[in-house]
């Protein structure tokens, strides 16, 4: 729990909350674990634009996100940021406001701002039939692991 200043503030570090109705959304549960990572970092990212009022065009907070900084902070190389941010793009959970980078764009970081459209996404059916894969293998893997080959047995 934070601490409170005497007049009521916090004064822990900054933090942001996942809903319980956004952890138990398709959508959230069919992220990777690179694009989750990433999303956390969107959501505190997001928390301190809002608390240093830096509003974009569409009167939303924007951060920037850079892959220096995807390296540093979250311990990622750009390819697997890079995948990451489409993916949270493509499903809903983040919008580019400005499109950056160092060619063409003089090195100006992309900013971001965090969209609801996620609520909207409906998987594609290479999406849903790689997830049932991904589950079928799963399970097949533990019961090789439960059941090992007969020629194994003593």
């Amino acid at each position: 729990m934070a601490y409170k200043s005497p007049q009521g503030r916090s004064t822990g570090e900054p933090f942001s909350r996942v809903t319980t109705a956004m952890q138990e959304s398709k959508t959230f549960q069919s992220l990777s674990a690179p694009a989750i990572r990433v999303f956390l970092w969107c959501l505190f990212k997001n928390y301190n634009a809002a608390t240093n009022r830096s509003k974009g065009e569409t009167g939303k907070p924007t951060f920037k996100l850079t892959n220096r900084e995807a390296q540093e902070k979250l311990g990622m190389n750009a390819d697997k940021f890079t995948r990451a941010k489409n993916e949270l793009t493509e499903k809903g959970f983040i919008e580019w406001v400005v499109r950056g980078g160092l060619k063409g764009s003089n090195g100006v970081p992309s900013q971001f701002a965090l969209s609801g459209h996620w609520k909207e996404w409906i998987p594609d059916v290479d999406e849903a039939e790689k997830r049932a894969r991904a589950v079928s293998n799963l399970k097949l893997s533990q019961k090789r692991k439960r059941d090992p080959p007969p020629w194994q047995e003593s």
